[in-house]
């Protein structure tokens, strides 16, 4: 009896140990968990300025049970403590998601709208030879069937480098899509926009431009989806 307890004693002690060296994780690296995360989200959460490189705000890897959790400018991750990052599926099947909020209830609306986008200035533009520009949208106010529509549109150059896809401008942003008629065929020219104005006067823009029940939404909106959701659309098309 002496010796069966003293076994589970001996098994327990050392399912403890095992335990508190799994959630301590001593083995993970921080630094390399951040330049992991910096690699692959810094053009998507907003931690580096892509126009000028800046770094904005950094990632923060700090201890948590069983792995580390990663903070970031709009959220955070968990690795786990055998090194695997976790993404929020939301994020991670963003071209999988089929909801209305990434369409405006038709494909040739959709493409009309898409081609309207890259042929705007203000929304795409190239600064190397070689780059490729994609634009995607997402549906403000879903509910709506008639133009005009209310955009969070997402337009970015892109270019391979080194074989690698690599972000170079773009441009993120709340925007009023309209069309003088409903008809079968899109001319582009005949599309306009209204968007806000930068600084002091965005606020009062948004007031004047988007209809109320909107216009928290766009204060809140959370950018971390279409900005992966352009990254996937460049892969999959560049």
């Amino acid at each position: 009896m002496k010796k069966t307890t003293r076994i589970i004693l001996i098994v327990s002690a050392i399912l403890l140990v095992l335990l508190i060296l799994l959630a301590w994780a001593p083995w993970i690296d921080n630094q390399a968990i951040h330049d992991k995360v910096f690699k692959e989200r810094a053009h998507i959460d907003g931690t580096i300025d892509k126009q000028t490189g800046q770094l904005i705000c950094d990632y923060n890897v700090m201890w948590f049970p069983f792995g580390r959790y990663i903070a970031s400018c709009e959220g955070g991750y968990f690795a786990t403590f055998w090194g695997q990052i976790l993404y929020p599926p939301s994020i991670n099947n963003v071209l999988e998601i089929d909801e209305p909020t990434f369409t405006l209830g038709n494909d040739h609306l959709d493409k009309a709208v898409q081609d309207y986008l890259l042929s705007q200035e203000y929304f795409s533009w190239k600064t190397v030879d070689g780059s490729r520009n994609f634009c995607v949208f997402e549906n403000l106010d879903s509910e709506k069937e008639l133009f005009p529509f209310y955009l969070w549109v997402r337009c970015s150059e892109f270019i391979i480098q080194d074989n690698e896809l690599k972000e170079l401008s773009g441009m993120s942003g709340p925007v009023k899509i309209d069309y003088p008629n409903e008809l079968s065929f899109y001319d582009l020219e005949r599309f306009s926009h209204t968007v806000p104005r930068d600084g002091s006067l965005y606020s009062e823009d948004i007031t004047g431009i988007f209809p109320s029940n909107l216009q928290k939404c766009i204060e809140n909106f959370d950018s971390r989806i279409i900005n992966e959701r352009i990254k996937k659309t460049a892969q999959n098309n560049f």
